[in-house]
């Protein structure tokens, strides 16, 4: 078999970060569940001589419930990180089913890749003044954060990103000069 020397492989990853929800999600879930049961139990306690509001009432509530079961997967969301050859996909996903890209950065354009505890952090932010941020993080403390500055045809983006040492390590083998000042 021969191979042409100017064949490079490809370099692909994909890593799924799970968002962690934090007390405000875990209070609308149970402000949610707390309507719909008191809806329920109560209504018929208030309109029980009421025949006509009796027969409404049956469809209110199933509706409720269908809506609470449909929208209740909408809670689970996470960030899928998809890095080919130098482009850098950050996707949300919904409920294991539907997906919004939220940016696309080709690692050409990227300035600085760097933990956010890097002494530098403070400095980039200020620098970066009003651009656009993105936070793809998991809201885990315990996670490896890393922020990255790239410029796109709107301006400088900041990304704060939880990457696993496999995608530190691609994104590395395309362009080993961001990860000169920083050991991940």
């Amino acid at each position: 078999m021969d191979f042409n020397s100017d064949y490079t492989m490809d370099v692909f990853n994909e890593q799924l970060v799970k968002i962690k929800n934090g007390i405000g999600v875990t209070l609308l879930k149970i402000a949610i569940i707390l309507f719909a049961v008191a809806f329920t139990v109560l209504v018929p306690l208030f309109f029980i001589d009421q025949m006509y509001v009796m027969g409404f009432y049956g469809y209110i509530v199933l509706t409720i419930w269908v809506c609470i079961f449909v929208f209740w997967k909408r809670f689970h969301r996470e960030y899928e990180y998809i890095f080919t050859n130098g482009v850098l996909d950050i996707d949300k996903v919904y409920a294991k089913r539907s997906r919004k890209r939220i940016v696309s950065i080709d690692l050409e354009n990227v300035e600085v890749i760097a933990p956010v505890n890097a002494s530098c952090f403070t400095e980039d932010m200020k620098r970066l003044g009003n651009a656009d941020q993105y936070d793809c993080t998991a809201n885990d403390a315990s996670a490896f954060t890393c922020y990255l500055i790239a410029v796109t045809k709107q301006g400088k983006v900041c990304i704060m990103f939880d990457p696993n040492k496999k995608m530190l390590k691609a994104m590395r083998q395309i362009k080993p000069s961001l990860f000169a000042k920083f050991e991940f």
